[in-house]
């Protein structure tokens, strides 16, 4: 693909929920120049705008890159694989579209150790900006941004048992599970999804722009590293795009390559920690000993129960229960095909005394089959949780294992560590 003479003022680098949005808003300026590069293909694959066709996707190695984890006590000795999106649309393209906002005590702590940028004040108008809500505007909700967000609209016996299971709890029911509240409660979960369909950030906020003149889009191309001047500048990338290297010049280049890709570039680019990139023969430019470092994930503990009644969603995924669900999907663009990945939301405390909930859970009202990757159901009624801390204190790691690009990382999860 021809990526156009001259420089941009604007490379962004990879096209998902952060790249897609600053496209997005950058070239609403038409007197600039914006450049989107995303290394997996345009996300024309029909399974990616099927909410259930989640599993396809996620077996699909042309759209995710995978990321082996290191054996640790803390995953049984195990090899893990992360998987993340590698398509237009990035992991918002390919994953179970719940939409889960943090609390004003989350990002007020961010501002204090940064900028008032993060305080809640700002956060809170950043998402009543950039949200459709099925629930109506409120003070911190919007209802004319461009991500359309809709609330479960299957809700049975079952679901509603949960519900009633979470109130004898003491908990709240709560009808828009975001609300900036910080108590303990149990709702059904908003989706990213609009009329049966998933409302990645590239049907969001790309899609519609693509026409712009000032916005080009380049696909299938790999960021390999940022070039600097001497005075370390960035001032281009370069990339791996049709078999051969190409260098993309900007008057800035912005990383949208998220947690696990953008520490790699860097430290192929020349910056990170001096005795690592020696050793890989990688000339360095910067010194920075904390690229790759104070990685920080939740570890998620799924528990499964079979049910004495059928009352479960399982019926509706294998079988003719499956071919009624497509039909239904075909027809109408409704059932369980149009659904998320799950139907609720939960936070509650994990002991008596602390200020706010510290664990949360995700219910759906089906199980899996582990024999199977967790890529189908099982054939008897059953039901899922997926539970987790929602502020771990431990700190991974991710650093390159070479000067290639398409090298695997190394990734260490470190859960539960000190």
């Amino acid at each position: 693909m021809h990526i156009g003479d001259g420089d941009y003022d604007f490379v962004l680098v990879g096209a998902g929920a952060a790249g897609c949005t600053l496209a997005y808003r950058l070239s609403e300026d038409r007197s600039t120049t914006v450049l989107l590069v995303e290394a997996g293909p345009h996300d024309v694959d029909p399974l990616i705008h099927i909410p259930k066709g989640v599993a396809k996707v996620m077996a699909n190695p042309k759209q995710i890159w995978v990321y082996p984890s290191a054996p640790q006590p803390s995953n049984a000795n195990s090899t893990e694989y992360w998987l993340r999106g590698r398509v237009l649309g990035g992991s918002s393209s390919t994953n179970g579209m719940m939409y889960v906002r943090g609390q004003p005590a989350d990002f007020d702590a961010i501002a204090q150790t940064t900028s008032d940028d993060w305080s809640w004040t700002n956060i809170a108008a950043a998402y009543k900006a950039l949200e459709s809500h099925e629930l109506g505007p409120a003070e911190t909700r919007g209802d004319k941004g461009p991500l359309k967000l809709t609330l479960p609209n299957q809700r049975d016996s079952l679901t509603e048992a949960m519900i009633a299971a979470g109130q004898s709890l003491g908990w709240v029911t709560k009808e828009d599970v975001n609300a900036p509240d910080d108590i303990e409660g149990l709702g059904y979960a908003p989706r990213t999804i609009h009329k049966g369909r998933r409302q990645s950030a590239a049907v969001a906020f790309l899609h519609p722009i693509r026409k712009r003149p000032n916005l080009k889009i380049l696909v299938n191309a790999i960021t390999d590293k940022v070039i600097f001047d001497d005075a370390k500048t960035a001032i281009a990338v370069e990339v791996l795009c049709d078999g051969r290297r190409q260098l993309v010049r900007g008057k800035e280049i912005v990383l949208c390559g998220g947690a696990l890709s953008s520490p790699g570039i860097l430290e192929r680019s020349g910056v990170g920690d001096p005795e690592r990139l020696s050793k890989l023969g990688i000339p360095l430019i910067h010194p920075n000993p904390n690229v790759g470092e104070n990685l920080i994930e939740h570890r998620c503990i799924t528990m499964q129960w079979k049910l004495t009644r059928n009352i479960s969603h399982n019926k509706k995924h294998y079988g003719l229960g499956l071919l009624f669900s497509i039909l239904q999907y075909c027809v109408a663009r409704s059932g369980p095909m149009s659904a998320g990945a799950y139907e609720q939301i939960g936070w509650f405390k994990t002991k008596p005394g602390l200020a706010r909930p510290d664990a949360q859970f995700l219910f759906a009202p089906f199980s899996l089959d582990m024999g199977k990757m967790r890529r189908d159901v099982e054939r008897r009624p059953g039901m899922h949780i997926n539970g987790y801390q929602l502020r771990p204190t431990s700190r991974g790691r991710i650093h390159v294992t070479s000067p290639d690009p398409n090298a695997a990382p190394e990734l260490v999860s470190n859960y539960h560590g000190t």
